[in-house]
């Protein structure tokens, strides 16, 4: 399918999830550029992330009716449909029907993936132990039952869809080949100021994981029960069920923040862990950094604590042993993130391959 050029005038609708808070941060660097731009939800969304349109009900019909409303009446007030997280309006795959009312849209329509919503069997990519933990981890009858039908669903969306984003490496595994890599934006990006380690009397070691299973938390948990048993410098804080505004004030007293042992990529969270100057430790996949820019990979690999479920605690150990080195990281850190996932430089790829300018 051929992009259709889109005038800089034209508006654009993020829609139906809140997901990441993805969907608010491209809004904002949208605006910031000079495009309109608004976010649409039909989720509960339960980390409060800033939204424009809230579609939600906890009623199923009174969601829908709500949903045939604004697809029949206010969808024509847009340009650009910026689809979140491999999913519209009407997305039905669970019968067969995925992104049902994905070719009605006019416009330019560009889907982005974030996970889970593309993310295969992964022992079926890399046949390593870790791929086979974290199959394991996520196993239900839920995400057996998606992953089922998430080739038929990608078939459809490369089909309709003038552009593909990823915002994790692995994912290309799934998707088509016009799909390009993303980098994760944040709506809090201008509030987050630069912090770097505090003194605190213990070193402060932070986990938030949105799923237990996904983010590998057990291996994480334990390792830090083993540690706070062998240091008395140290405490572990776990962060969950809470807004979003309520866990960034956990965040500024972070000294570490440990993301996921399991994916092999960081998350959103890290994106305002590291504007606020922090160290990361999570599991990159080296193997996958070949889907992102080079430089970009360069400097990742310099500025993160890789980590994976067999040595968390002995690199961890070594890290608490060595408050510069945390330094250093936190240091870099900052560097990568200011860098990688700046409103200037995101704007940059949508504004090639969305606007075409």
């Amino acid at each position: 399918m051929k992009n259709s050029k889109i005038n800089i005038s034209k508006k654009t609708l993020h829609l139906p999830t809140s997901t990441a808070g993805f969907s608010g941060g491209i809004a904002s660097i949208e605006r910031k550029f000079g495009y309109e731009s608004d976010v649409l939800t039909t989720d509960k969304n339960k980390f409060s992330f800033p939204i424009d349109i809230n579609l939600y009900s906890s009623f199923p019909l009174t969601l829908f009716f709500k949903k045939v409303f604004f697809f029949l009446f206010n969808k024509k007030n847009y340009n650009v449909f910026h689809f979140n997280f491999g999913k519209s309006l009407f997305d039905y795959y669970f019968i067969g029907l995925p992104m049902l009312d994905l070719p009605s849209y006019k416009g330019k329509k560009v889907v982005t993936f974030n996970g889970s919503d593309a993310r295969g069997w992964t022992r079926k990519v890399y046949q390593d132990q870790i791929s086979q933990i974290l199959d394991k981890e996520y196993y239900s009858f839920i995400t057996v039952f998606k992953r089922k039908f998430i080739k038929s669903k990608v078939k459809k969306i490369n089909k309709h869809s003038d552009v593909i984003f990823a915002l994790n490496p692995d994912l290309f595994h799934f998707l088509p080949k016009k799909t390009i890599f993303l980098p994760y934006s944040n709506p809090n990006w201008d509030n987050l100021k630069k912090l770097g380690i505090l003194k605190n009397n213990k070193i402060h070691i932070v986990h938030a994981p949105t799923n237990r299973g996904l983010k590998g938390s057990r291996y994480i948990i334990n390792a830090m029960k083993s540690l706070t048993k062998k240091y008395n410098n140290i405490r572990f804080t776990l962060v969950e069920n809470m807004s979003n505004k309520d866990a960034i004030q956990i965040y500024k007293s972070a000294d570490l923040f440990v993301d996921q042992l399991l994916i092999g990529w960081y998350g959103g969270v890290s994106v305002e862990i590291m504007k606020m100057g922090k160290p990361v430790a999570v599991f990159i996949r080296e193997e996958d950094l070949k889907f992102i820019p080079k430089r970009m990979a360069s400097d990742l690999k310099k500025a993160i604590i890789n980590i994976n479920p067999f040595n968390i605690e002995s690199v961890l150990d070594k890290m608490i042993l060595d408050p510069e080195k945390l330094k250093t990281k936190s240091e870099l850190c900052h560097q990568y993130v200011m860098k990688w996932h700046s409103p200037e430089y995101i704007f940059r790829i949508l504004n090639k391959h969305i606007y075409n300018n």
